[in-house]
């Protein structure tokens, strides 16, 4: 990561807008700093010993302040739940508290596996990869609501420069597609950038983040994230309706957030003490429709719209034109809904720029990721900021805007993270 000076500045190695200190060497942090120090420090006040804190916490993450922006800190030692393929995380810092993550992909076998989850998936494939398969799972004994035709499996292929969204709560996996490219040499591993929000808004409920030689253990907590071919065409269609339309990990999620333990929601709901772990497991065959609304209503659940997330299963699109130094943005699925995620894409040539507002001061992240050329992001305030080059993310958040300023030819893959959708919601849409 480079630094660059804004008007007037010189570029430095140091702290950023802290001065011209250099940050201290991460085995340095790692060898001698512990919390017992920040203890003994608290003894002479708070401020000294939030001081120290931070300042151990910016040499982490290499000099950077903690502030509002941030350029990413790969880790490379990390591993979606369930998941062969090789991950490696891009995401927004801690102290940002995102909702979202963002991983890069290398997509070189088959996933054996089915993966279901709420929230939302976004993928975009790289151009000079191999193309990306995503297979759905649906049972043989009803049509999919969004396709005619018995098919078990739907598939759709992402060829490099697309992006997909996909309806996560459907069973679904991927592989790699060969692509022949105009060198004539077909690419038969995958690379591609996926963002992820999990229904949680917790994104450690779908990746693991290891050390070095670490042993990776199965994921026992939440058996209904992974399921094979076989448990799948084995399940009830009652059992398989509440992993498809994602009520199942809503109830649970719901039920969370509501500070209810499955004994009082059982009770409450007067039903047996057990019922609703039984249900969590999928340790049923069947159930009524009063018990499922009874369940509902005490964790304010919205049964209809999980039913209506059954209409889309993908959206696929090629990069939209851009017009000037505007942003385009990837047009969504007409059932999507209320959602966080919005996808664009900019483009500049060398010496222009664009600004980027954000739609909520206060609740919005902005991610940009860089597929070519160099930018640098000019922001209110801020002295000296970082040079972000291709294959790098920059991150911000709370700026009531900034400019994007290419240094050489730029393309970029705009995230915006709103939890206040201000797009056409469901209802508006399905009337």
């Amino acid at each position: 990561m480079k630094k660059h000076a804004d008007a007037g500045g010189k570029g430095t190695k140091g702290k950023g807008t802290k001065g011209p200190t250099a940050p201290r060497a991460r085995s340095e942090l790692v060898r001698a700093r512990t919390l017992e120090e920040i203890w003994m420090t608290l003894r002479e006040g708070f401020q000294p010993a939030e001081n120290k804190l931070v300042d151990y916490l910016e040499a982490a993450y290499h000099g950077l302040r903690l502030g509002n922006f941030a350029v990413d800190d790969p880790d490379e030692h990390v591993r979606r739940r369930t998941s062969p393929h090789r991950y490696v995380s891009y995401g927004p810092p801690a102290w940002f508290e995102a909702p979202f993550c963002i991983l890069k992909v290398f997509v070189r076998e088959e996933n054996q596996e089915y993966m279901t989850h709420g929230g939302e998936e976004l993928l975009f494939n790289l151009a000079g990869s191999a193309g990306v398969e995503y297979q759905f799972f649906w049972r043989q004994d009803s049509p999919a609501p969004w396709q005619r035709g018995g098919d078990t499996d739907f598939a759709v292929t992402v060829q490099p420069e697309q992006l997909i969204r996909i309806n996560p709560s459907l069973p679904h996996r991927n592989r790699p597609i060969a692509v022949r490219h105009t060198d004539g040499v077909p690419a038969t591993e995958a690379t591609a950038w996926i963002i992820l929000r999990p229904l949680s808004l917790s994104p450690a409920t779908l990746i693991l983040h290891t050390h070095a030689g670490a042993t990776i253990v199965a994921d026992s907590e939440k058996p209904h994230h992974q399921f094979t071919r076989e448990r799948l065409e084995k399940m009830t269609g009652a059992q398989f309706l509440l992993i498809a339309s994602g009520l199942l990990e809503k109830l649970r999620v719901h039920r969370l957030r509501s500070e209810m333990s499955v004994e009082e929601l059982s009770t409450d709901c007067g039903l047996n003490r057990s019922y609703v772990g039984r249900l969590e497991r999928l340790d049923f065959e069947n159930f009524s429709i009063q018990t499922l609304y009874e369940l509902s209503r005490q964790i304010d659940l919205d049964l209809l719209s999980c039913l209506r997330q059954l209409q889309w299963a993908h959206h696929v699109q090629a990069c939209p034109p851009v017009a000037g130094t505007d942003f385009a943005p990837f047009v969504k699925p007409p059932a999507l809904g209320a959602h966080s995620l919005h996808p664009s894409m900019i483009r500049l040539p060398k010496g222009e720029s664009c600004k980027l507002e954000l739609f909520e001061s206060s609740a919005e992240i902005v991610s940009v990721i860089v597929i070519r050329g160099e930018m640098v992001p000019r922001l209110s305030g801020e002295k000296n900021v970082p040079v972000v080059e291709a294959g790098h993310v920059f991150h911000a958040r709370y700026y009531p805007g900034f400019t994007i300023h290419a240094l050489t030819d730029l393309e970029a893959l705009v995230i915006r993270c709103s939890q206040r959708c201000s797009c056409a919601n469901s209802d508006k849409e399905h009337k």
